[in-house]
């Protein structure tokens, strides 16, 4: 079974150039996708995959999974900040016995 398809592009909007090449094929069934997104596809497919990534996320929250970067166990922090208070550490050192960069660790004593 040869299934035809075609969608509505910028340089064919109509499906016509993609229906005339499907008739020269034995196709038993054809196919012809129609949405309203033919003339700018990155549009629809950057609304399709902000769709996605919403829906997915909300999805992982009701199963009480977290999404995004792992945050840095709370014990290496707190190492990172005893050690940048005590003075005694350059931010080198701590980076390298903690793996907390600098970044993140003012990130931390700000908040």
């Amino acid at each position: 079974m040869i299934i035809g398809y075609m969608r509505p592009y910028e340089g064919d909007i109509n499906c016509k150039n993609q229906e005339l090449s499907l008739q020269k094929i034995p196709c038993d069934t054809i196919i012809k996708e129609e949405h309203g997104s033919a003339k700018n596809p990155m549009r629809y497919h950057y609304k399709r995959r902000t769709w996605l990534c919403k829906k997915t996320s909300s999805v992982s929250k009701l199963k009480g999974i977290s999404t995004g970067r792992p945050r840095k166990p709370d014990e290496n922090v707190k190492k990172a900040i005893e050690m940048y208070q005590s003075k005694n550490y350059t931010l080198a050192d701590i980076k390298e016995k903690t793996g907390i960069s600098k970044s993140t660790l003012y990130r931390y004593l700000e908040g």
